[in-house]
């Protein structure tokens, strides 16, 4: 995934990084970051979270955030005011969120 900076230069994302890594050094890095459930159980942990249905995971991005909270085992909410929009939405996916919002405002609602 790449990142757009100011919609103008497009950077590498982490995974790009990543790849360039092991490729180089020919060993594959355990990535504790988004989507993997490992920061999630830390952070469980740390807070001493027991009840996962009390947990919304709350993102803008597919295949980071909500493929996050999927794999840690809590609903999702994808929020289209961010990275993602509507029509990105792919009809076949996998990857599918509890929710969808305009807005993380329409939580309020």
């Amino acid at each position: 995934m790449n990142h757009s900076l100011n919609n103008s230069r497009m950077l590498p994302g982490t995974g790009a990084v990543l790849e360039g890594l092991t490729q180089s050094l020919g060993i594959h890095p355990k990535v504790i970051g988004k989507p993997s459930p490992i920061m999630f159980d830390m952070i469980s942990a740390d807070h001493n979270l027991q009840d996962k249905s009390k947990v919304l995971m709350i993102g803008d991005t597919l295949l980071s955030d909500i493929e996050f909270g999927i794999n840690s085992g809590v609903d999702t909410a994808l929020v289209l005011s961010g990275i993602t929009s509507k029509d990105m939405l792919p009809q076949e996916t996998s990857v599918k969120p509890t929710f969808v919002l305009n807005s993380i405002a329409d939580l309020l609602k």
